[in-house]
């Protein structure tokens, strides 16, 4: 009834006991903490986040999210490739399905896609804010505000209105 046929033993076969030996020193654990993003904040208890995507094409360009977090309040996240493909975050700071999923009250998506994989991490916001110079980007079906601009002319012109 079986897909493959009984196997028997073949009476060569030979088994060989070893006596287990514990290791000089125990295995213990050196370091537990949440996962944070590279400002050291716990993004789980953020109430404000801005979130970095591919549309950052230099990693200098950083300091625009970061300056602007700064302003408001708020944390600095990102999506996977920012972490895993560039390195420019490290790993607890990404947003999604292998990453973090959050609450915060306010999701401010700046040059991310929107993608369901990262769109997971951030589904429960009470506001999604997106910025994306591709108007057809799917971050903006999912944003309760969508502003369609060059992120490199949207974030220096929120700040002079904000200042």
């Amino acid at each position: 009834s079986g897909v493959f046929k009984d196997l028997e033993a073949s009476g060569t076969d030979v088994v060989e006991e070893l006596a287990f030996t514990a290791p000089a020193k125990g295995i213990e654990r050196v370091a537990s903490k949440p996962s944070e993003a590279s400002s050291g904040a716990d993004l789980q208890k953020a109430e404000i986040i801005l979130c970095a995507g591919r549309g950052f094409a230099e990693e200098a360009e950083l300091e625009l999210i970061r300056n602007l977090a700064t302003i408001i309040g708020g944390e600095v996240a990102c999506t996977r490739p920012l972490t895993e493909g560039m390195n420019w975050f490290p790993k607890g700071g990404y947003l999604g399905v292998s990453g973090l999923e959050v609450t915060p009250r306010i999701y401010i998506g700046i040059g991310v896609s929107g993608q369901m994989q990262h769109m997971v991490g951030c589904a429960k916001a009470g506001t999604i804010i997106a910025i994306n110079k591709d108007e057809n980007a799917p971050i903006f079906g999912r944003a309760d505000i969508g502003i369609c601009g060059d992120l490199k002319e949207v974030i220096p012109a929120l700040e002079a209105a904000l200042n």
